[in-house]
């Protein structure tokens, strides 16, 4: 079988809950990507740092 196949196949041994919580945990940290990539947040964070 190919990978995704079995990938679907773990998925539902494990169930939607997990996989509904990983896709949050997934969109949140590109979220926290998407805000840093900001140059003013890059600033922020650097004066913060005490460089």
């Amino acid at each position: 079988t190919p990978p995704i196949e079995g990938l679907k196949q773990e998925g539902t041994k494990y169930g939607l809950k997990e996989g509904i919580f990983f896709s949050k945990l997934y969109q949140q940290g590109q979220e926290i990507i998407d805000e840093i990539a900001k140059p003013e947040v890059k600033k922020v964070m650097v004066v913060g740092a005490g460089y």
